[in-house]
């Protein structure tokens, strides 16, 4: 979109100042045509009388004497622009030489003062007579009038009697943008079967709407159902359900320029959960038919709640079921039945067996606004707090605020446990009620893991270092084979000392270097 008109009037002064005091008299015409005056009188008027630009463009103003058939050797002209921010005076020039006259322009552009005498050289010969050309300048869209508020004529001394001043008329069109389309909600949050309005709106419309057509679509059509829908300026909207849960939006509209409101839905909140809305295959016309190209399409989430705070289970369950001592494993917390959402919690994970494990770490899923939690002195146990502020968590089944990593120290099994001083709140800041808090549990052995789901790597020489990678009792090719296949696999990287056949001192990492030096070591055997 590159133009838009909007009506802009330019009001005109142009002053003579040699004739001062000589006016149009009360009651003359100000039409905006130039026709002559009776016998005696003179009609003075701009021409061409009304025009249309450009914003930054300029145009031009003839000033014209109709009626001074016996000449003019003296004038002076007062012209003004109603509206200096639409359009402005930029210069006068004389149709003929001056005698002894001048041009002032006002500082600001609004006011043009014109006077010339011509001592012995009328202007003669014409039933109408162009003094001199009037060129303004179009600031922004809009109108304004450019109007004569006085003239004076004379000839040889004698003043002609001024029957009319004709004023002219500016319109500027400013360039047309694009909107930015969006949509809103009334209510982001809302229980179950309550309903809320989706609002469809456009900012900065800088040339009406003349027709609409999109789409709304809910990433999740389970949680919402769309009701009632009204297009603001339409007669006979197509409001058309989708199959797959989006509701179609077409019609002929009367809109102006602004903020304004396209079409609201009523929406239902028809289960626990959340729907992203989205909107697409848009289409909005100006009131010239020319479409628009949006520069922004914003979405809305509803959250959709219980607004049951009851009965809420905490369970904490570990990644793996087994790791090799100094190995590591997560383990998830997990909130079951949050069917209002979350807003805050706080629970304490600990180690039940200290000496087996330690608490290297944890990580929010959702990141707090407020968080508060802290490590034990030990790393055996772990204060889980946090107020999540605007990011809350939304209603769902099961939902996982941390995730804990604990590394298997000795081997023996690994007991975590939930409890302390736990509470959960929901989005509205009501406790729920704590129904179960379950541990949870994992085994840390000596050595690594089984490789690529065989059995475990043993240790054959008792030197450290498990030879026997595919765990069949002895050290054959096929061990350097596997260590090799799965050189990349986490049971191998994740155990740089059981395999460190290189020699390394304090690996970080096991390497092809490892496979070389398993290799020679299966070579050397008898």
């Amino acid at each position: 979109m590159t133009s838009k008109t909007g009506t802009l009037l330019l009001t005109g002064l142009v002053f003579v100042g040699l004739l001062a005091g000589v006016t149009a008299p009360v009651g003359a015409s100000t039409t905006n045509d130039i026709e002559p005056a009776q016998a005696g009188d003179a009609t003075v008027g701009l021409t061409p009388a009304n025009q249309t630009i450009d914003a930054g463009t300029s145009t031009e103003f003839d000033v014209v004497v109709a009626g001074a058939t016996d000449g003019i050797d003296a004038y002076e002209l007062n012209l003004s622009v109603a509206n200096g921010t639409v359009g402005n005076i930029d210069e006068f020039s004389f149709e003929r030489a001056p005698g002894v006259g001048s041009a002032d322009i006002s500082s600001n552009g609004t006011q043009l003062f014109v006077e010339d005498a011509r001592l012995g050289d009328p202007i003669t010969g014409s039933e109408t007579i162009t003094l001199g050309t009037v060129t303004v300048v179009g600031n922004s869209d809009g109108g304004t009038t450019l109007d004569l508020n006085s003239a004076a004529i004379s000839i040889s001394g004698e003043r002609y009697n001024i029957a009319a001043l004709n004023s002219g008329t500016l319109t500027v069109a400013g360039e047309i943008t694009d909107p930015e389309l969006g949509l809103s909600l009334e209510n982001e949050t809302i229980q179950t079967n309550d309903a809320t309005n989706l609002t469809v709106a456009a900012t900065d419309v800088t040339n009406g709407v003349s027709a609409l057509n999109f789409t709304i679509t809910p990433n999740d059509p389970s949680v919402v159902e769309f009701e009632s829908t009204t297009v603001t300026g339409a007669e006979n909207p197509t409001v058309t359900q989708l199959d797959n849960g989006a509701l179609r939006i077409e019609a002929d509209v009367t809109r102006n320029n602004g903020d304004i409101e396209l079409a609201t839905t009523s929406i239902l909140a028809a289960q626990v959960g959340e729907a992203n809305f989205t909107l697409s295959d848009v289409q909005i016309l100006d009131q010239d038919g020319a479409e628009y190209t949006p520069r922004s399409v914003t979405g809305a989430t509803l959250t959709a709640t219980s607004g049951d705070s009851s009965g809420i289970d905490i369970t904490l369950r570990a990644t793996d079921s087994e790791v090799a001592v100094n190995g590591e494993t997560t383990v998830d917390v997990v909130i079951q039945d949050a069917q209002n959402g979350i807003s805050a919690f706080a629970t304490e994970l600990t180690i039940e067996t200290p000496e087996s494990a330690t608490i290297t770490g944890y990580e929010y899923n959702l990141d707090p606004q407020f968080p508060d939690s802290e490590l034990g002195a030990e790393n055996n146990s772990l204060s889980l707090r946090a107020a999540m502020g605007s990011n809350v968590y939304a209603p769902a089944n099961e939902t996982t605020i941390a995730t804990v990593t604990v590394r298997g120290d000795s081997a023996t099994q690994v007991r975590l446990a939930a409890g302390g001083d736990t509470r959960i709140d929901d989005v509205d800041g009501t406790s729920y009620d704590i129904g179960s808090l379950s541990g949870t549990s994992f085994d840390v052995v000596a050595g690594p893991p089984a490789v690529d789901g065989g059995e475990r790597p043993q240790d054959t020489d008792g030197d450290g270092t498990y030879e026997d990678v595919d765990g069949d009792g002895s050290l054959t090719i096929f061990d350097v084979q596997a260590l090799f296949e799965n050189l990349d696999a986490a049971e191998i990287q994740d155990n740089p000392g059981a395999f460190n056949f290189d020699g390394t001192e304090n690996p970080d990492e096991v390497t092809v270097f490892d496979v070389q030096g398993l290799l020679q070591e299966y070579q050397s055997q008898g």
